[in-house]
């Protein structure tokens, strides 16, 4: 955990040495009191904090989670719980999707991430935030395709293009159907559009038309997509007439 590189702007109390007995005394007691009736958020906030400071972001986050239950809008807890997300290692074996459900709300992760992409596209740090937070939602729900979506976009703005593409790649095999769908159709559409572009960088332009078709029938379509057609087929004309009679 301490080989992670925290945000600089989520700083947090972690540790990288071995927990001491004190402190390991002082969790022990802490949670010992939660059996009385007299514990409640404050209980659980201490204990957040002592779980920080152990170096422990997942313990951390629990106490954060069961905190929040008292007092949802605890403005503390609230900054605590994104500062634990963002210092989860994704690389721990405890960091399932088994493990991580009921910590780790997808739809929290997808709405802070967005925010991120777009208000903060020239952050590298930033980024990277958005990053992780949409790999926690997707770890939890691999069928959230809007996550999985911007995922990719996250990855394409740090400078990844083939994971970029492979994860718009595997939202538009998942094309939704049928209804109650949610945001499914527009991540598809926004897998498509980014699709149309990136198949053109590497060389796709049969694909990357296939792409701006499906795009063309969303409310994000306009003249631009019309361009962008018209683009790529000129592109597959030259090799076309190589085979005319």
């Amino acid at each position: 955990f301490s080989s992670r590189r925290r945000h600089p702007r989520l700083q947090g109390d972690w540790s990288s040495d071995v927990c001491s007995s004190d402190l390991a005394d002082a969790i022990g007691w802490w949670q010992a009191t939660l059996a009385s009736d007299r514990s409640g958020i404050e209980t659980l906030r201490r204990l957040a904090a002592l779980h920080e400071a152990a170096g422990d972001p997942l313990s951390a986050l629990r106490d954060v989670v069961k905190g929040l239950i008292y007092q949802a809008d605890d403005k503390d807890l609230l900054e605590r719980r994104d500062r634990y997300l963002w210092s989860i290692p994704l690389e721990s074996p405890a960091c399932t999707a088994e493990g991580l459900k009921g910590l780790v709300d997808p739809v929290h992760c997808v709405r802070k991430a967005k925010g991120i992409l777009d208000d903060r596209r020239g952050d590298p740090e930033w980024l990277e935030v958005a990053e992780h937070l949409l790999a926690l939602a997707d770890r939890v729900d691999p069928g959230n395709l809007m996550a999985k979506a911007l995922l990719s976009r996250a990855r394409l703005c740090l400078g990844d293009r083939d994971a970029a593409i492979a994860g718009f790649e595997a939202v538009r095999a998942a094309k939704p159907t049928g209804l109650f769908q949610g945001d499914g159709p527009e991540a598809w559409q926004l897998a498509n559009q980014a699709l149309g572009d990136l198949y053109l960088e590497v060389g796709r332009p049969a694909e990357a038309i296939a792409c701006l078709a499906d795009f063309r029938d969303s409310p994000r379509s306009g003249a631009a997509t019309l361009f962008k057609l018209g683009q790529r087929a000129a592109l597959l004309a030259p090799a076309a007439q190589l085979f005319d009679p």
